[in-house]
C-alpha cells in the first residue's frame, strides 16, 4: 500500500505539472469538446495553471506522507478528506450542466472511492503500532516504578545504617563519658588520698 501511495503521489505531481506547463490545454486533453475560445481565454488559462501548481504540491505531500506514515498521520488524513470533498464538489456541476466526459467521470469515481479506502486502511494500520507503543510505555513505567522501589529500598537501608551509625556513635560517646567520669572519680580519689597523706605527714612530730 505504501508503494501505491508513492505511485499515486507521482501521478498527481505529473498531472499538476502538466497543468502548470500547458494551462487550459491540459483540460482540453481530458475533454476535446471544450471550445477553443475557452481554452485560450486568459482568465481560464491562469486559473488552470494556478490549480495545477496546488495539485502538484498535493502530490509532493502525498509522497512525503508515504515515507513516514506515523509522523505525517494528521497530514495524510486531512489530504484524504480534502481529496474526497473535491470529488463531491464535482457533483453539483454535473447535476446542473450534465454529465462531463468519460475521463472526468473516471476521476470523480476515483476521488469518491479511493480516499475512504485509504482512510480505512490507515485505521487498520495504526492500532498495532499504538499497542506496541502502549506496551513500551507500560514497560517503561514498570521499570520506572521498579527503579523507584529500588531507590526507596536503598534509601531506607541507608537511613537504617545511618541510624545504626548514630546509635553506635552515641554508645561510644556515652561509654567515653562514663570512662571520663570514672577517670575523674579516680583522679579525685587519688587527690584526696594524697591530701590525707600530706596532712598525716604534717601531723607526725619531728624527732
Amino acid at each position: 500500500m505504501i508503494g501505491l501511495l508513492k505511485v499515486l503521489g507521482v501521478v498527481i505531481l505529473g498531472i499538476g505539472s502538466m497543468k502548470v506547463v500547458l494551462g487550459a490545454k491540459a483540460d482540453a486533453l481530458l475533454d476535446p469538446t471544450i471550445p477553443d475560445a475557452t481554452v485560450r481565454h486568459p482568465s481560464v488559462d491562469s486559473q488552470v495553471r494556478f490549480y495545477g501548481g496546488a495539485f502538484a504540491l498535493y502530490g509532493v505531500l502525498l509522497w512525503l506522507c508515504s515515507n513516514d506514515m506515523t509522523r505525517y498521520e494528521p497530514v495524510f488524513r486531512a489530504m484524504m478528506i480534502v481529496f474526497f470533498l473535491a470529488g463531491v464538489a464535482r457533483l453539483p456541476g454535473a447535476a446542473r450542466y450534465g454529465r462531463p466526459s468519460i475521463a472526468i467521470v473516471g476521476l470523480t469515481v476515483i476521488e469518491l472511492v479511493v480516499p475512504p479506502l485509504l482512510l480505512w486502511w490507515q485505521s487498520t494500520l495504526w492500532p498495532a503500532k499504538y499497542q506496541r507503543a502502549g506496551l513500551v510505555l507500560r514497560t517503561a513505567r514498570r521499570r520506572t516504578r521498579t527503579s523507584y522501589q529500588r531507590a526507596g529500598l536503598v534509601l531506607r537501608t541507608s537511613r537504617r545504617r545511618t541510624r545504626t551509625s548514630y546509635q553506635r556513635a552515641g554508645l561510644v560517646l556515652r561509654t567515653a563519658r562514663r570512662r571520663t567520669r570514672t577517670s575523674y572519680q579516680r583522679a579525685g580519689l587519688v587527690l584526696r588520698t594524697a591530701r590525707r597523706r600530706t596532712r598525716t605527714s604534717y601531723q607526725v612530730p619531728a624527732r
